[in-house]
């Protein structure tokens, strides 16, 4: 009977023990869902990040070798997480098709604007504006808007100043005088050869990247009004799962200094932005 009552007694341990087994499997299962510093495990094979030759956003030499601050941070933000990352070459257009397909971890060098919003998800990064860029024998283009009225502009296709040119154009109209005569074209180098070429008066790139042509030696300057200053986010698949994490690496690199320090490289400390945020605030 002293053996019976041992021999239930340790079946009864048994089950026990194994209902803790049990009982413990998820918890296990969650700790390895995530990655290092959050990142959710459906990203162990690294980010794909398109490459849109927007300098100094995203630079792509004769070799096909690509540089620029945007590389630099996918770089930074797959480092922070311990992942491996690759480019691919697009245009701007195919960038945002190309998050909403999935085919792309992230799409850099977006204004962020509410109407975006309706359709991405963003990390803000960093901010700048825009003017003009002329030829470098070209007379400087006035401060003033209405300095535009009659002038033909290059934009890139979807690009952020399309909206303002347009409302441009409507105000010189309005005053009776000639529209502008807007032009898109399907990225900025395509746009800068349309200046240098004599095919439009000007072309809208942004600060950074106007300065940087300039600096370039390019045949080209910077001229004209300030004009939509802008946001510049990340953009993802609205409703992404990487939101966030992407948010939490990218001030994990400005509060240890590796923020200021890629942006220093390429002049654009200006630019810089205290706290990165998920879809935030446009003001329109």
């Amino acid at each position: 009977m002293k053996n019976k009552m041992l021999a239930i007694g340790l079946a009864a341990a048994l089950a026990v023990g194994a209902l803790a087994g049990c009982g413990s499997t998820p918890q296990s299962s969650s700790a390895q869902s995530e990655l290092k510093n959050g990142l959710p495990e459906k990203y162990a094979s690294g980010f794909t990040v398109p490459v849109i030759n927007y300098p100094p956003y995203s630079i792509v030499d004769e070799s096909g070798k690509v540089s620029g601050f945007d590389y630099d941070f996918a770089k930074a933000i797959s480092d922070y997480f311990g992942v491996e990352f690759e480019t691919k070459n697009a245009t701007f257009e195919e960038s945002l098709l190309g998050v909403s397909r999935g085919a792309y971890s992230w799409a850099p060098a977006a204004s962020v604007t509410s109407k975006r919003m309706e359709t991405y998800d963003f990390v803000s990064y960093f901010d700048d504006a825009y003017r003009l860029v002329v030829k470098d024998t070209a007379a400087e283009i006035p401060a003033d808007p209405s300095a535009l009225c009659g002038l033909s502009i290059a934009e890139v296709n979807g690009g952020y100043t399309l909206k303002y040119l347009q409302d441009f154009s409507k105000q010189c109209t309005d005053a009776g005088k000639p529209p502008v005569e807007i032009m898109t074209f399907p990225d900025q180098g395509a746009i800068q050869l349309a200046v240098k070429s004599d095919r439009v008066d000007a072309a809208a790139l942004t600060i950074a990247n106007g300065s940087y042509a300039a600096k370039k030696g390019g045949g080209l300057k910077i001229t004209g009004p300030k004009f939509a200053v802008t946001t510049e986010g990340f953009t993802l698949k609205k409703g992404s799962d990487l939101a966030e994490p992407l948010e939490k690496a990218m001030n994990a690199l400005i509060a240890d200094g590796t923020y200021a320090e890629i942006l220093k490289r390429y002049g654009l400390e200006d630019g810089a932005i205290e706290k990165a945020e998920v879809n935030p605030d446009t003001g329109e």
